[in-house]
């Protein structure tokens, strides 16, 4: 099963299209999103990924409110505020927009993935056996717009680069 991850979108729906056009082609059964979508309307994007959206809020997520509404009235979304700590398909995965936080999870060693945004920046290294794993940035803003898909049996990466 593969996974795609994304974060720091902030209102760029352009690029969302593309990484949820991604996440679709790679056969994605879940779209984790490390935090800094922005606001509400964003949202009508992720209704064309065919799998299941877990989202975590950044520090510029704004329409808190309104997003968590809008998130629990779909079925193949969750919100998990501030952190994600959960399983999916016998993979343990944490998951914060902030780094520091995940890469202490990353050293706890209880995860098989751990999952930042925040910095813009693609990160990938393995702490121990966890792989610990910065999208980059969706916004475009420092970089041309990334994201990473993750293969949960081998836990290998595919880096995908928005090519403006």
């Amino acid at each position: 099963m593969n996974i795609a991850v994304l974060s720091d979108s902030h209102d760029q729906w352009k690029h969302i299209e593309w990484a949820i056009n991604i996440a679709n082609k790679e056969q994605c059964s879940y779209l984790l999103f490390a935090g800094d979508l922005m606001s509400t309307p964003m949202l009508s994007y992720f209704k064309n990924f065919n799998g299941k959206c877990i989202f975590v809020l950044g520090n510029n997520d704004g329409e808190i409110q309104s997003l968590t509404r809008k998130i629990d009235e779909d079925d193949n979304w969750f919100l998990s505020k501030r952190e994600y700590d959960g399983e999916i398909e016998d993979r343990k995965i944490f998951m914060s927009h902030y780094p520091n936080i995940s890469t202490m999870a990353a050293k706890l060693g209880d995860y098989n993935i751990c999952i930042y945004g925040h910095s813009h920046i693609y990160h990938q290294e393995v702490i121990g056996d966890t792989l610990l794993l910065n999208p980059g940035e969706i916004m475009g803003r420092k970089n041309n717009p990334t994201m990473a898909t993750v293969d949960l049996n081998t836990l290998s990466v595919t880096k995908h680069t928005y090519e403006t």
